[in-house]
């Protein structure tokens, strides 16, 4: 069986595996937004309020690119989409966070 699936779906499916990642999401008083793995030191995403910038995991930013067979500009794209909606921010600029 052949399914098709169009690029709103993959949308879907995208901030679907974007919420079932674990986190713990930090913010501080300047509005900055810190999501981090309870086992891990670095983080997952941070957001700073002050440049509207989302820096994102290299592993996660990679993950969406491959499993859904995406370019790296509708990676990104999707994930600051994603964030923008779960966490009601602007984001201006996304940065692949490489440690």
């Amino acid at each position: 069986m052949k399914y098709i699936i169009t690029e709103a779906q993959i949308g879907k499916f995208i901030r679907r595996y974007l919420d079932s990642i674990e986190y713990r999401i930090t913010r501080d008083s300047d509005g900055d937004i810190f999501l981090g793995k309870e086992d891990k030191r670095s983080g997952i995403f941070w957001f700073q309020q002050d440049n509207g910038e989302l820096l994102i995991d290299p592993d996660i930013y990679i993950t969406v690119k491959n499993m859904f067979g995406i370019s790296d500009l509708e990676s990104r794209m999707e994930i600051l989409l994603w964030f923008q909606d779960k966490f009601d921010r602007r984001v201006s600029k996304t940065t692949v966070w490489w440690d």
